[in-house]
């Protein structure tokens, strides 16, 4: 009978530590599923914020392209009127030179 009693406060105690085990288990699953929950919007953030970034960068650069186009313009004009002048200029000489 002693012996019986023994193996079942083995088996009793083995069984307890296997549920303890199992609680740490459980744990550290859930802590990890958290962890893991967390990290997912943490990435799902940074994605949002790259697109937002992209979108931004996209925009700029059409706006970049406008100002270009502009500043093109804008030395086409410089140099029509700097020609203009020129061309004044010139007769302004002539007509000094005939008085």
């Amino acid at each position: 009978m002693d012996e019986l009693r023994e193996k079942k406060a083995i088996l009793s105690e083995a069984l307890l530590d296997i549920k303890t085990k199992l609680r740490d288990l459980k744990k550290q699953r859930q802590d990890l599923e958290s962890d893991f929950e967390g990290t997912l919007e943490t990435l799902d953030r940074y994605k949002k914020e790259d697109i937002k970034l992209r979108d931004y960068i996209a925009k700029l650069t059409a706006e970049e392209s406008k100002l270009s186009i502009k500043s093109e313009q804008i030395k086409e004009k410089i140099s029509a009127i700097n020609e203009k002048l020129a061309k004044m200029r010139k007769i302004r000489d002539e007509m000094e030179e005939i008085n």
